[in-house]
């Protein structure tokens, strides 16, 4: 009976898996950030160039489905015949120690190269390792005739279809319940923003991508370390090319005092924008999808994008140059409007109330009412 015993470890595991790759894909779908403290080690990890497939396919995918291979291999050891078992029990083998490699191998680049750890990642890396443990338990149980070693499904009692049940309602009802967690997540979405009277939230000289007469302004602070602004605020951008003449994005920035060469990103980027390179040096920043701790990267990306390097540093020299006053300015509007988090979105558009959405809001908000009279005509 330990062969049956250890079939019902692997299923649990399996589930377990599941759950985890779950919320990680989950994350992917909805363009959030996985639960993961303060310290936003896992968006790093997560929004990392490493987390996608060739650049276009997130692991997180791959692994969900490993697991679901698992489990229904697990799942066939169960209920099917006793002739296809040791089959199954290679095929899942196989399947747990590739994926073992993988796991380990990217939990040494996260933390070796990327330099963070991401819990959930770092979960799913030692389920897949207890997977493959407890699979060689197993194969060492089948070196003899599996009919001596395994009961018939009819013998083996209520447990292996309470068992199976039991996981599937709890994966369905808990993944459910971190999908409307992680789609709810932003603690500005559809707050009304007040302006203070005579104030504009449109400095005078912006930083704008789309057309200044479009009836909807999106304003958004943000910070380019930031993992969540990174990953979605190209989406936003992206949205509004989708809707020429419709809406404008008006960006201002809020480094965070958490990121240590925020404001340093941001003072190079004011000097990007008075070249005309704001939004060419602002989306390779961000495309780099970690935070950047070496100032001479910041540098680094200056130059590939086509700026003096040399009058970058000499401009930093000056306390009073105007590209610092520009970010103070942009920091004390969202300061003045009570802004906590990056990005913020605040939406604008004729005869409503300015509201500020997070990441995970703002799209799905500017395709419904009150803004998609003016964005679709609807």
């Amino acid at each position: 009976m330990r062969a049956v015993l250890y079939n019902r470890i692997l299923l649990g595991l399996s589930f377990v898996g599941l759950f985890v790759a779950g919320v990680l894909s989950l994350a992917k779908v909805l363009h959030v950030s996985v639960p993961c403290g303060a310290a936003k080690s896992c968006d790093v990890v997560t929004n990392h160039p490493s987390s996608m497939l060739f650049g276009v396919f997130p692991i997180a995918y791959i692994g969900f489905g490993a697991y679901v291979v698992l489990a229904a291999l697990a799942l066939y050891r169960s209920f099917g015949p006793l002739g296809g078992f040791r089959i199954a029990v290679v095929l899942g083998y196989l399947v747990a120690v590739v994926g073992t490699v993988i796991s380990i191998g990217l939990q040494f680049y996260s933390f070796v190269v990327i330099g963070e750890m991401c819990k959930w990642c770092l979960t799913s890396a030692a389920t897949m390792t207890l997977t493959v443990i407890v699979y060689a338990l197993l194969f060492q149980e089948l070196a003899g005739d599996v009919k001596q070693t395994v009961p018939p499904a009819e013998a083996r009692g209520n447990w292996e279809f309470m068992l199976p049940s039991a996981l599937s309602v709890l994966l369905v009802f808990g993944l459910a319940i971190q999908g409307y967690s992680l789609d709810h997540a932003d603690s500005m979405a559809g707050t009304p923003i007040v302006v203070p009277t005579n104030y504009s939230l449109i400095p005078a000289s912006p930083n704008r991508y789309g057309d200044p007469n479009a009836p909807v302004t999106i304003v958004e602070f943000a910070d380019l370390n930031c993992p969540s602004c990174q990953q979605n605020s190209p989406l936003v951008k992206e949205f509004v090319r989708q809707h020429e003449g419709k809406v404008q994005l008006i960006y201002r920035h809020f480094p965070l005092p958490s990121h240590e060469t925020s404001e340093l990103a941001s003072a190079i980027d004011e000097y990007a924008a008075e070249k005309g390179k704001f939004w060419d040096y602002t989306m390779a920043v961000m495309a780099t999808h970690q935070e950047t701790k070496d100032s001479q990267t910041l540098f680094d990306i200056a130059a590939n994008v086509g700026l003096d390097v040399a009058d970058i540093r000499k401009r930093l020299g000056d306390s009073n140059d105007p590209i610092f006053k520009r970010v103070t300015d942009d920091i004390n509007a969202a300061n003045k409007i009570g802004v906590s988090q990056t990005p913020t979105f605040v939406v604008m558009a004729p005869g409503v109330a300015p509201k500020a959405f997070g990441a995970s809001q703002v799209r799905d908000a500017l395709v419904a009412s009150p803004y998609n009279r003016f964005i679709s005509g609807q």
